[in-house]
């Protein structure tokens, strides 16, 4: 039997672990939070990764409790300590998931991997008792947190490949925070080096990264660049010499066809028409640059016009006055409209880092409700609930790409147990699985709708917890008896 890249993961850290009773149940309750984590903390006490092993995947189980009443009074503790330790860092926190994320963007078996670039601000303006709190805007008090995540072709998260947590005038500040795309550029080039040996790798960012200093930053062999354009500044057309402001250079490129695409609006499913142009561009620098020396080789501008938008009943939703349009800049080959196509598809699946977004904040771990004494804590503890924010994520949109994996590289025995009560067909496929688990909580599955979302899973899998852990302790009972 194939193993999918998870399961891979898997084998490696259980290989030579005797696994048998209750002893075997528990490791096992522990297994995605055991890949994340065993690889991290070479420095550290090897109680410190078991101890965060076993609260990741208990914060995974209650997504939206609070942290002490995830975790009980006594092992809040544990944890918190390990959060204020003075030489853990969000890097080191981290350290374990960005060298699974690597292992599995390696092992994955599509050929493309899209690794997409934001910011995400947590608001801690209550807390106003936090040491070394810095602002995010005007008079609010919060942590700026950069995220590159990488996603496979089919859409799902692989993990994340670089984060910076920060506070403005406070801790790990950079310099300038235009730094951050250049960062996280330099991450996917160290990171990702080798996978971009065998894969395309493509970087996507939105309109914050219209930097120029950015367009002519190194990347690796394999490693590409898509950033979505909005300042007004000057291209050039290599074939003509034409030098033109953003708008006239979209109005001069060639029509490459139509693509159709759909996009959630006004709460419907929208099927979209897109005109696609492209052609070769260069960038001019600015106006203290010479053109000739510092203009941008080898990038293509692709520009994606919205023309028409029906629902699936024929309804038309085209708003003339204002059609959706994507300007998009791209070191990748532009040369046809299927090529066209896919630059636009790499930039659309930007929106995973968004759903990762939501995920940290109102869709299920709720960060913005920590209440930790200072800065240092906080950070860290934004860093831990980062990887189970991608476990959730994760196990959201795998079923949707591929509902026929098998449900036990997703869930323990216990669980398994729980949901095969509910339905025996529940172990036959992801799929199964998870229509199971939404069941739970009531959820009814439509044909938009066919899966759980995040806070619909979020809650369903709270409940599967409760249900699986009063299982352990009557397994636990008949064992002593």
């Amino acid at each position: 039997m194939a193993f999918s890249p998870f399961e891979a993961n898997l084998a490696m850290f259980f290989e030579n672990v005797e696994l048998r009773g209750l002893k075997a149940v528990k490791i096992q309750k522990q297994m995605w939070s055991a890949v994340e984590f065993e690889q991290g903390f070479k420095e550290f006490y090897p109680q410190i990764r078991r101890s965060l092993i076993r609260g990741a995947h208990m914060i995974s189980e209650q997504s939206g409790v609070s942290f002490s009443r995830a975790l009980g009074k006594s092992f809040r503790q544990t944890i918190g300590r390990i959060f204020s330790t003075s030489s853990m860092t969000p890097c080191t926190m981290l350290s374990g998931h960005l060298q699974a994320t690597v292992q599995r963007c390696a092992a994955d078996s599509t050929d493309w991997i899209v690794v997409a670039q934001d910011t995400v601000y947590y608001n801690y303006s209550g807390q106003q008792s936090m040491e070394g709190l810095g602002t995010i805007q005007g008079n609010v008090k919060g942590v700026v947190q950069h995220n590159v995540l990488a996603v496979n072709e089919r859409g799902v998260p692989m993990g994340l490949i670089h984060q910076h947590n920060w506070t403005r005038q406070g801790a790990y500040a950079p310099e300038k925070e235009s730094q951050k795309w250049e960062e996280g550029l330099q991450a996917v080039n160290e990171h990702l080096r080798q996978v971009a040996q065998s894969k395309k790798v493509v970087v996507v960012q939105d309109r914050e990264a219209d930097i120029f200093a950015f367009f002519k930053a190194h990347r690796e062999p394999g490693v590409e660049l898509v950033v979505r354009l909005y300042q007004n500044r000057k291209f050039e057309t290599p074939e003509t010499r034409t030098i033109a402001k953003l708008a006239d250079a979209v109005r001069g490129l060639p029509v490459l066809g139509t693509q159709q695409t759909q996009v959630r609006r006004q709460n419907r499913d929208v099927n979209l028409t897109l005109r696609i142009q492209a052609a070769p561009i260069h960038v001019l620098p600015h106006k203290d640059l010479s053109a000739q020396l510092h203009k941008t080789q080898g990038l293509s501008l692709v520009v994606a016009t919205e023309i028409a938008a029906t629902d699936e009943n024929g309804k038309d939703y085209f708003d003339e006055s204002k059609p959706a349009q994507w300007i998009l800049l791209t070191s990748l080959k532009a040369n046809d409209l299927s090529e066209a196509a896919r630059v636009v598809r790499c930039y659309s699946m930007r929106w995973a880092v968004e759903r990762f977004h939501f995920t940290c904040k109102t869709g299920a771990l709720q960060v913005e409700n920590f209440q930790f004494d200072d800065i240092h804590t906080t950070l860290n503890a934004l860093a831990f609930y980062s990887i189970i924010a991608w476990r959730i994520l994760f196990l959201t949109l795998s079923v949707r790409q591929n509902p026929m994996q098998d449900p036990e590289a997703y869930f323990d025995p216990i669980e398994m147990k729980v949901l095969c009560t509910h339905d025996p067909q529940a172990r036959s496929s992801l799929d199964m699985a998870i229509r199971t688990l939404g069941k739970l909580v009531n959820f009814v599955p439509t044909k938009k709708q066919p899966y759980p979302g995040i806070k619909i899973m979020a809650e369903a899998l709270r409940k599967l917890e409760d249900l699986a852990a009063f299982l352990r302790i009557l397994n636990e009972k008949t064992l002593q008896d």
